[in-house]
């Protein structure tokens, strides 16, 4: 379980680093000023300006947002296939269970022994759903786990029972910050899981 542990509680850091910089944007305190107040109409075409200005800002994602949550560029063929882009479509509700400290990660995860789903020993999924949430709290703020949240996995190399997904896998981007760990899952009774004993292996190592 150490190991298990060990590389959860990696995850959320290679995340953020891949989403990019986490700082807060800087707010200007608006200028103060000794003059009289503007009249009832100055005062409103301000008001319009900022709405209007606001609506602009909201419906154009940032550049670093977009560019992180932007489906990667290919021919239009996942990568495996069904089977490519069910074990994305796993690793995805992964990462936003991750990023959120939902209990229900545990049940898209392999037991601690990487044999056999965690689903399968309810004493397994009791230990988990205790000790994950609570260690992963407050790890990843509401704002950057709205960012994971937007994040496409597309496809992932199939071999077998086993798949793996990496940074190609993912909008260049966020591909640049995952670096070379990949993901990798299991399947059992056509069902995908993940494989945490095999996965982020650089991460879990640094």
């Amino acid at each position: 379980m150490r190991r298990f542990l060990v590389t959860t509680l990696a995850v959320p850091a290679l995340l953020l680093a891949a989403c990019g910089s986490d700082d807060e944007p800087s707010v200007e305190e608006p200028a103060t000023s000794s003059s009289s107040e503007p009249t009832d109409d100055a005062a409103e075409e301000t008001t319009e300006d900022a709405v209007a200005e606001t609506a602009e800002e909201t419906a154009a994602p940032s550049e670093d947002v977009a560019g992180a949550t932007e489906e990667p560029e290919g021919d239009g063929e996942v990568q495996g296939g069904e089977d490519g882009q069910a074990a994305a479509a796993v690793t995805k509700d992964f990462m936003v269970a991750l990023a959120n400290a939902d209990p229900e990660i545990c049940g898209l995860l392999m037991d601690f022994t990487g044999s056999a789903p965690m689903s399968e020993s309810q004493e397994d999924m009791d230990l988990c759903e205790q000790v994950l949430p609570t260690t992963l709290e407050g790890m990843i703020t509401e704002e950057q786990a709205s960012i994971i949240e937007l994040i496409e996995v597309n496809g992932a190399d199939i071999e077998g029972d086993t798949a793996t997904v990496d940074k190609d896998n993912f909008s260049e981007l966020f591909g640049e910050g995952f670096g070379d760990d990949s993901i990798v899952l299991q399947k059992f009774d056509d069902t995908w899981y993940i494989d945490l004993d095999n996965s982020f292996q650089g991460a879990a190592s640094n």
